[in-house]
């Protein structure tokens, strides 16, 4: 009787080095590059270590659904989500167990479908601001920075539909703001041995001004909120004003609610403005696949604003996004450590280890994805789709720990393509290389400078 190999210890490097040195170096200068190499050269499980931290990049769909769905108990956030934590605090992106399982409870009814639909309105109306500005724009003016312009409108966004305040006439403090936050945290990431935060080093205390400005913000919102409450305030913070403990019964702290707010706030714009950013960016080098939204969008509209009622009828329109983020993914990696040990893959998973699911690397991977460059929307068609593993497309993640605001987030991303591409032409500055940059979010790393022109 054959009995089953046993596993085996993942290949890949064994460099225990700084990150500076060696083939590591790669990883701080082209971290995207690093994977998908790595993927290649050893396969879907491919181990590496980062000083003492062991990590397995797992790059096969199955090995994904067993990490975020089948073994999800073993796999938590660990010591990984500490330094985020620096900025969001105890917010649901960085908590676990128990104290995740009540914020996702109290939380989980502002997404509730009904309710992200009547957030449509507040969506188009934010977009037809945007739309105001380019009109006026003078003919003829060179490009324009779309990746900062789509900062402002899903600050507006966020701002009117989660907290019930404009916040893009805020984002020349915000947005430099969240982009310094986000910057040091990917920065500690990489330098484990970075000074400590209280020490007042040149970077730290970048971080603290940034942060400063970014809680006076949110504190101020929930200090007008409590001073003057809205009583037909449907919005997330009036629920999270609202939420008492189950069992105790006591409300939520303003340290609590600026966590949870800050988390949305950064999560419900930046992540949202670079989707828009490479969907734009794609169609501008696919001139056809932009014929085709827009004769999409000329049909089902015919001239009209969109409506939620509309989206179902925009069916390449949202494939156009879903495949933007196939190739650009706004989370291109995410951590998880090992309870225990497991087996993934015939491979060794030792417990207290590190495992690192990458959207982008999987999301390329050529056994799920014939031509993984290749921009092309019809692969969401539902039946490719459906022959296709659950987790071979997973930008939101999957399983307890999906994304609250997917729903959220792809019917802004259809709204506003569809309305830009109602009216506008945006087309490649000439000579311009657009590269992304991996930092925590995947963005452009000099902005996205585009020419506009009118439908």
């Amino acid at each position: 009787m054959n009995r089953p190999l046993a596993p085996k210890t993942a290949p890949g490097l064994r460099q225990f080095l700084p990150m500076s040195f060696g083939p590591m170096a790669r990883l701080r200068t082209d971290p995207l590059g690093f994977l998908l190499d790595g993927r290649r050269r050893f396969g879907d499980v491919f181990r590496f270590q980062v000083g003492p931290f062991v990590i397995h990049l797992l790059a096969h769909p199955d090995h994904v659904k067993r990490v975020l769905v089948d073994e999800q108990a073993n796999y938590e956030r660990g010591w990984a989500y500490n330094i985020p934590r620096l900025a969001a605090g105890e917010g649901l992106v960085t908590t676990d167990g128990p104290a995740w399982r009540r914020l996702r409870r109290m939380i989980q009814p502002a997404f509730h479908r009904q309710k992200i639909e009547a957030m449509a309105v507040a969506m188009t109306d934010a977009t037809e601001v945007l739309r105001r500005r380019w009109r006026a724009r003078p003919s003829g003016e060179g490009p324009l920075d779309v990746a900062a312009e789509f900062i402002d409108l899903t600050l507006r966004i966020v701002g009117r539909t989660l907290l019930g305040v404009d916040l893009g006439g805020a984002a020349d403090r915000i947005g430099p703001a969240i982009a310094t936050a986000m910057e040091y945290v990917q920065y500690r990431i990489d330098n484990m041995l970075a000074p400590p935060l209280v020490f007042p080093t040149r970077r730290n205390l970048r971080f603290r001004r940034a942060m400063g400005r970014l809680d006076a913000l949110v504190f101020e919102i929930i200090a007008g909120r409590r001073r003057e409450p809205c009583r037909d305030a449907d919005d997330l913070l009036a629920r999270l004003l609202a939420a008492r403990d189950e069992e105790t019964g006591e409300g939520l702290t303003d340290r609590e609610i600026r966590d949870q707010l800050l988390t949305f706030i950064v999560a419900g714009h930046e992540t949202t403005a670079a989707a828009l950013a490479w969907t734009f960016h794609l169609l501008g080098r696919n001139p056809e696949a932009a014929g085709r939204l827009h004769a999409e969008v000329a049909d089902v509209l015919q001239g009209r604003t969109p409506a939620a009622a509309d989206l179902p009828r925009l069916g390449y329109a949202r494939r156009v996004v879903e495949e933007s983020l196939r190739i650009y993914p706004t989370v291109f990696g995410v951590l998880r450590s090992a309870g225990r040990a497991d087996a993934i893959g015939g491979c060794r998973i030792p417990a207290r280890s590190q495992v690192l699911l990458s959207p982008y690397v999987t999301q390329r991977h050529p056994d799920f994805w014939p031509d993984p460059e290749a921009f092309d929307p019809d692969r969401f068609l539902p039946e490719r789709a459906a022959a296709r593993p659950r987790f071979a497309w997973f930008p939101f993640l999957g399983g307890p720990h999906q994304c609250i605001g997917q729903e959220f987030a792809m019917m802004e991303a259809v709204l506003v393509v569809a309305m830009i591409a109602q009216e506008f032409r945006l087309h490649p500055a000439p000579g311009v290389a657009v590269e992304p940059k991996a930092v925590l979010s995947l963005r452009p790393r000099d902005g996205l400078p585009m020419t506009i022109q009118p439908a």
